[in-house]
């Protein structure tokens, strides 16, 4: 605004005054003045930036709503604009209560209007900007959510040519970007794309508010790119910011967040591109925004840290100690003018945290070391901020703090990141964010757990580990807890947690997307592709997010109740070993602080460790790439009879190693040396492998003949793990106790899904014979139900398996590489997903045969997670689960399924708890038959009790 606007300012505030001076208290008109005079002031202040106006302005709105009656036609317009007002100057102060009475003052003047008052619009719009502020301030979630609701009931009520839409498009936008920043939930971050770009296309040139809407895409474009890696999204949001910056007169209050903006995203395509003009220009834009915000205004502190951060990321290139040593300075005059309180703070925290890591690594000051411990640790409790970046601080803190040597305090600080996935992968986000989320933290509970080895502590080892992984399905099984002593004690609260559960079991909806990349074939989907309406989505991630919200909140107040402090929290390690009471647990913990066994007993201490010293995590990584590359190539057809024999003295090699690292010397510690004698009892052990280590067949381990041994060749069976023990697997302790609470005995009836043919897939012949075993042993329709073909269908297969405690599926089954979720059973009319079985529960489920591929493989991305189906049907109930690691050939899968079946049925009654026993005896006589060929009979896993 030019010098003479500036002036048309001074006299519009200078003649409210004398209009107001003229007329007498309690005139009505005085009122409209003083109304008038407010707007005046706080547009002068938006242009000229001086606080007196602000106070000025709110007096005079505070008298002009006091000077009318409640009722009055146009009172609620004046709470409306005070509101403004008060919101206005909290961004300039930073003092909370002008925003709760902000918050208050639009409530009031919303409640005043009409459903259909054209007004209305407006008025939830800046409701919904000011929630949105408070969670920016306070942390408080449900702020935001009420926001993002209340923008986008403003959006709906104004039709597409209206003036206000560009602005009311806008404002919901940046809810929905800042609850992606919360979240993570990408499908917030496209929206608030799509509706910034329509803002902006909206506003005509000229405008004084089209720099902020094209501000605000460029921001977006940025998280973007750091979500996706596309540069052109990241050159797109410069070149907005520019745009931006240059509309933006020199002097206005608000410039320095439009530079800094654009120096955070140069500064990012810096990182990526190394080019030094973009680094110079990001400085200079933190410096010119520091330089043009005045230091009492709230944001001046960020903006300070964004200075700091770009001198660090200089100092980086450079070498140079002025800017490290500068960065320091700028952080900490940036931290000592935050509130304590403020969200922000954890980001400052952190920045300085690193900037003295780093200066540590330059100098090797043990004190620069300890405070940038100290700052992480400060940041990782900040509880206003989110749980992402307070787990990645508290991540840091761990580890330098074992760098450091001060193992108790790096237990502490991986205790505290653990302790946070819970809420980085929130149950009201869907599947695939809380996946993507967790992905980000491969690693840290094994990590948390060498460390607390380190420290002595094994025990805290084994509560971190179960803790830190298989995270989703322990949330879903808590959303399934028996609330029995809840309900008689507090009906009305375990009737509010069950309401929330029944929505957070239901699969969210979403595309169907061709299932022969999950299973292998060449040939189309079954179901074909279904693309749900967008809206349908959105309505469903809302409804989950609600029940989210339903549940954490009904769960706090649960555990104020005396009684219930510990419900639903972590398991306590005197509850794990109880999963021990039937034999020896081995954790195999691999991480690159230190790789050991730890094994669980039912006896004191309850845990021992045991060294490992030949097992590094690099080697472990390699030996799964190296069994996933074999896996790959034995699903090409043709494969050269050379390249067969390679793959399979690979795996050979991979069965050595695992033997020579891992088994030999744990099974040695336990004292099972050799193979029993002829009548003894076998013993048992249950392995439970984290990272790379669960795509590899612990069980199969051993020193094998790589060639058919001539009739007269000696057998060494105390060279391989099942010469010694009966193997079995548990993703966590959690798991393997359920499987051992008393159940009621029930009939044994068995659900058997055969596919021997599948549109879009090739046939299974052997499928057949496979289904004449079952039928020899469990008659139909007496103690069997057989879905064959045109008759297993996802419906009928979904509403039959609640009925049977056994269930066999013979069919293509397959893992989603990329998407767990999506792994599946192949089914007459399509895919039956992991999701879709995790909602099903069954009380009295007993052993589950899946007789496919890749039920147990799950994903490289998640490797603790466990998301493959056999652990979704242990998931439903089921105690005993036999999986595959990997592919199976169709030819010898009947002869697995008849030697198990002859076992577990050569008692009067058919005995689920030798599943175990069952299966090794059968993968002995398919081992015995086809000694060369470990891809046919290593892939058999017993999982469960």
């Amino acid at each position: 605004m030019s010098s003479d606007k500036v002036s048309d300012l001074d006299a519009a505030v200078d003649a409210g005054r004398r209009a107001v001076s003229a007329l007498p208290v309690g005139n009505p008109a005085r009122a409209l003045c003083l109304f008038d005079l407010a707007v005046a002031l706080r547009t002068r202040y938006e242009r000229v930036g001086q606080v007196g106006d602000l106070d000025a302005a709110v007096d005079a709105g505070r008298r002009a709503g006091d000077g009318l009656p409640v009722g009055h036609p146009v009172r609620a317009l004046f709470l409306s604009d005070l509101g403004t007002t008060m919101c206005t100057r909290y961004e300039r102060t930073g003092q909370v209560g002008d925003l709760n009475a902000a918050i208050s003052l639009y409530r009031q003047a919303m409640n005043a209007l009409s459903a259909d008052d054209p007004a209305r619009a407006g008025r939830l719009s800046n409701l919904g900007i000011a929630l949105r502020r408070r969670y920016e301030r306070v942390g408080q979630v449900g702020d935001l959510d009420a926001a993002v609701d209340l923008l986008q009931q403003a959006l709906d009520a104004t039709p597409v040519g209206h003036p206000d839409r560009p602005r009311h498009l806008s404002n919901f936008g940046v809810s929905l970007r800042v609850r992606y920043k919360q979240t993570g939930q990408v499908d917030d971050l496209h929206s608030a794309i799509d509706v910034f770009r329509q803002s902006a296309e909206a506003t005509p040139f000229g405008h004084p508010a089209r720099a902020g809407r094209w501000a605000n895409l460029a921001n977006a474009l940025t998280h973007l790119y750091e979500r996706t890696r596309q540069v052109s999204d990241l050159d797109a949001a410069i070149d907005l910011h520019r745009h931006a910056v240059n509309a933006i007169p020199v002097d206005r209050v608000d410039r320095g967040g439009y530079l800094s903006d654009l120096g955070i995203a140069l500064c990012t395509r810096y990182k990526r591109s190394a080019q030094e003009g973009d680094l110079d220009a990001a400085i200079d834009a933190a410096r010119q925004a520091v330089e043009s915000t005045p230091t009492d205004h709230p944001s001046h502190t960020e903006l300070l840290s964004n200075l700091g951060s770009a001198l660090h990321t200089r100092y980086e290139r450079t070498g140079l100690p002025g800017d490290l040593d500068a960065a320091i300075d700028l952080l900490r005059k940036a931290l000592n003018a935050t509130p304590v309180d403020h969200p922000v703070r954890a980001g400052i925290w952190s920045n300085l945290g690193l900037a003295l890591y780093t200066r540590y690594e330059r100098n090797g000051l043990a004190g620069d070391l300890a405070a940038a411990i100290s700052c992480q640790r400060d940041a990782a409790g900040t509880a206003t901020a989110t749980p992402v970046a307070r787990a990645a601080s508290a991540r840091s803190w761990g580890w330098w703090a074992f760098e450091a040597g001060d193992t108790g305090a790096a237990v502490e600080g991986y205790a505290a990141a653990v302790g946070l996935l819970p809420q980085v992968a929130w149950h009201g986000l869907d599947q695939t964010a809380r996946e993507e989320q967790l992905s980000q933290w491969a690693g840290l509970a094994t990590d948390a757990a060498a460390c607390a080895v380190a420290a002595g502590q094994p025990r805290r080892a084994v509560e971190m580990l179960e803790q830190g992984r298989s995270v989703l399905w322990a949330q879903a099984l808590h959303l399934r807890s028996d609330l029995t002593r809840l309900n008689e004690t507090v009906p009305h609260l375990a009737a509010l947690l069950d309401q929330a559960r029944q929505i957070l079991d239901q699969p969210t909806p979403g595309a169907t997307t061709d299932t022969t990349s999950i299973l292998g074939n060449s040939g189309p989907s079954g179901a074909g592709d279904v693309v749900p309406l967008r809206a349908v989505q959105e309505h469903a991630l809302e409804q989950r997010r609600r029940a989210a919200r339903q549940w954490d909140e009904t769960l706090t107040e649960v555990r104020r109740l005396e009684g219930f402090e510990q419900f639903l929290a972590p398991t306590p390690f005197a509850e794990l070993r109880q999963a021990a009471s039937g034999g020896p647990v081995v954790i195999v913990n691999v991480s690159r602080l230190g790789c050991h066994a730890l094994v669980g007993t039912d006896e004191d201490p309850g845990v021992r460790v045991v060294e490992l010293p030949g097992l590094t995590l690099e080697a472990a990584t390699d030996q799964a790439n190296a069994l996933q590359r074999v896996q790959d190539r034995a699903r090409q057809p043709a494969q050269p009879k050379l390249q067969r024999d390679r793959d399979r003295n690979e795996v050979f090699d991979i069965l050595e190693w695992l033997w020579d690292t891992i088994t030999h010397p744990v099974l040695d510690a336990l004292g099972n040396i050799r193979s029993p004698r002829v009548g003894q009892t076998w013993p048992r052990v249950w392995w439970c492998p984290t990272g790379p280590l669960t795509v590899l067949p612990i069980h199969a381990a051993g020193r094998h003949p790589r060639h058919t041994p001539p009739p007269d060749h000696p057998d060494h069976p105390n060279e391989i793990v099942s010469g010694r023990v009966i193997s079995s697997y548990t993703p966590t302790l959690s798991a393997l106790g359920r499987g051992r609470r008393p159940r009621t005995s029930v009939p044994v009836r068995q659900l058997v899904v055969g596919m021997p043919t599948t549109p879009g897939h090739d046939p299974l012949p052997a499928v057949a014979a496979e289904l004449d075993v079952l039928a020899t042993h469990f008659l139909v329709p007496e103690s069997g139900r057989h879905l064959i073909a045109q008759q297993a269908t996802r419906a009928a297969v979904l509403e039959s398996i609640p009925h049977f405690p056994w269930i066999h599926l013979a069919c293509h089954g397959g893992q989603h590489t990329t998407d767990p979720s999506r792994s599946a059973f192949a089914l007459h009319d399509g895919p039956l997903t992991i999701t879709e079985l995790a909602g099903l529960q069954i009380d009295h489920a007993e052993l589950a045969y899946l007789s496919a591929c890749q039920t147990a493989t799950g994903s490289v991305r998640l490797p603790d997670e466990a998301l493959h189906l056999a652990a979704a049907m242990q998931l439903v109930g089921y105690r005993h689960v036999i999986a595959t690691l990997w592919s199976i050939a169709d030819r010898t899968a009947p002869n697995v399924a008849r030697d198990v079946y002859s076992d577990l049925t050569a008692t009067r009654l058919p005995d689920p708890d030798r599943a175990a026993e069952a299966l090794h005896n059968a993968v002995a006589t398919l081992r015995a038959d086809f000694p060369d060929d470990p891809l046919l009979w290593a892939p058999y896993i017993h999982i469960g009790s």
